[in-house]
């Protein structure tokens, strides 16, 4: 995977931004999309760091999945198996599932005005 990371001054993040295309979970994730990676709160960053490199195209295909607007469930479940596959500890993969069905709503919402 060949991307930029940058530091966003305005978020205050680092952001990972696709230099071209990637293939996950037979999905395709176009060049130029932008993603501060999991949305995981610094306390939690020593569990499951966002840009943790074995997962960070997972977080892609989810973030790419809300802003184009694919059905929110379908997004959240994806990332849930593809984390699992990709060899997640299924406690993990789960608590980062129910934290994005809890509070990823306000996210897919905005991704779609």
């Amino acid at each position: 995977m060949k991307a930029d990371i940058i530091w966003d001054e305005d978020s205050e993040t680092t952001m990972v931004i696709l230099l071209e295309p990637i293939e996950v979970g037979g999905w395709t994730v176009p060049a130029g999309v932008a993603s501060d990676g999991g949305s995981i709160p610094r306390f939690a960053w020593p569990w499951c760091s966002p840009l943790d490199g074995r997962y960070i195209h997972i977080f892609l295909l989810h973030d790419w999945c809300y802003l184009k607007g694919i059905d929110r469930a379908l997004a959240d479940r994806t990332l849930l198996d593809l984390l699992i596959l990709a060899g997640m500890r299924r406690t993990q993969a789960y608590a980062i599932y129910y934290a994005v069905r809890v509070f990823g709503g306000s996210h897919w919402s905005n991704s779609r005005t």
